[in-house]
């Protein structure tokens, strides 16, 4: 599939298209690269026009392991999502951006900001028996070693990108 966004053409391929729509199966609940990993492809399926039912099976703490049906999106609120994460990307170009899936997760998902924080924050450092995200080569080496957890500015900037990413990717909201 392929859409023209403001001059720039986005395309891509979807896997595990069927004809009553496109399935995603996770083991366990959903995480920060799952979603965006899912999240994308419904965007750039929606933006197309390929007006089908989203679905991923996965567990889930109220309905448990069952097939979650991703609301439509109109293809107009696609591309806006879909623009505002490429406006994102050549921020990201310009300057790493203090951002992690994992760890983003934990403050986009948690039911309160203090306890999103708290747990963004945790998975960020890690601990003694805990991958901590930000000690991955990459990140590491993109961020410079900045924590964006060390101050308000930058963990107010790390919650402004999470929200970003994650609210174009679940809701399809730019």
């Amino acid at each position: 599939v392929e859409v023209d966004i403001d001059g720039l053409r986005l395309h891509g391929r979807l896997d595990d298209v069927w004809p009553n729509g496109i399935v995603r199966l996770r083991f366990g609940k959903p995480n920060g690269p799952s979603s965006i990993r899912n999240g994308l492809d419904w965007l750039l399926a929606s933006a197309a026009g390929f007006d089908a039912p989203f679905v991923e099976v996965h567990d889930d703490v109220d309905a448990g392991i069952d097939a979650h049906v991703r609301a439509p999106i109109s293809q107009r609120d696609a591309i806006d999502a879909l623009r505002s994460l490429i406006a994102l990307r050549r921020a990201g170009l310009q300057q790493p951006l203090p951002f992690a899936p994992y760890s983003g997760w934990e403050l986009f998902s948690a039911e309160d900001a203090g306890r999103g924080i708290r747990n963004a924050a945790a998975r960020w450092r890690g601990g003694d028996r805990q991958w901590g995200e930000g000690d991955s080569d990459a990140i590491r080496l993109a961020l410079r070693g900045r924590d964006p957890f060390a101050d308000a500015a930058s963990r107010d900037e790390f919650a402004r990108i999470t929200g970003l990413v994650f609210g174009a990717v679940t809701r399809g909201e730019p």
